[in-house]
């Protein structure tokens, strides 16, 4: 998988595994966001989470993954 980016300097990438990073969201968050990972890896697709510290929102994407 190839990545590219165009970070601002004095910005930071943060890569943490899946399970591990939902459990530390809110139980609202959590909820919601184990729903759309479990259908992710059963649809074998790519779970991205984009956190917009500044303005305090979590976005995600999802992405089909090449067999």
């Amino acid at each position: 998988m190839e990545f590219e980016s165009d970070i601002v300097f004095g910005e930071n990438i943060y890569s943490y595994p899946a399970k591990k990073y939902i459990q530390t969201l809110s139980s609202r968050t959590r909820d919601n966001t184990e729903k759309q990972y479990n259908e992710a890896t059963r649809k074998n697709q790519f779970l991205l989470f984009v956190k917009d510290f500044e303005n305090r929102k979590l976005k995600s994407y999802i992405f089909d993954l090449s067999t």
